[in-house]
């Protein structure tokens, strides 16, 4: 696993995450500094930043180029914003994460294997879209600042 940023690993490699088996992963700025966990417990090193994250699209399960792309499951996503969620050692949930004002996207993969389908469950609102259908191995995010 790794934390890729404006053209550099910034976090990582910080080992494999368990084969067959439901993984809790989290990426986490608070205060300026960017903290990787698995399973509640902080790996890699921290990477002290104070760049502009809105700034750039997000890509879960693969590097900006498209390659290493994640083969296994989601289920949920969650990004935030203006809120510190995790900077130590926490108790992973147990339950479906639910959505706050700070949760600009939340998403529940829920459905059969191989869906396409999801369902967004945050408290603000983001604009996903597909062209045609298909599968995909990865999802890619763009900032708004894209269409400015």
């Amino acid at each position: 696993m790794y934390f890729f940023y404006n053209g550099n690993y910034r976090i990582g490699p910080v080992g494999a995450v368990a084969q067959n088996t439901w993984s809790h992963i989290a990426l986490a700025r608070v205060g300026g500094v960017t903290k990787a966990f698995v399973n509640g417990t902080q790996v890699g090193s921290n990477y002290t930043d104070t760049n502009n994250y809105a700034q750039r699209g997000v890509r879960i399960g693969a590097d900006p180029n498209g390659n290493y792309a994640f083969t296994g499951y989601l289920d949920d996503v969650r990004i935030s914003k203006g809120v510190g969620r995790y900077n130590s050692t926490f108790t992973v949930p147990s339950s479906a994460l639910s959505g706050d004002l700070s949760t600009v996207l939340l998403m529940h993969f829920n459905g059969v294997n191989n869906s396409t389908t999801f369902l967004d469950d945050g408290v603000t609102l983001q604009d996903l879209r597909t062209n045609a259908g298909g599968t995909a191995t990865l999802i890619n995010f763009a900032s708004y600042r894209d269409w400015e």
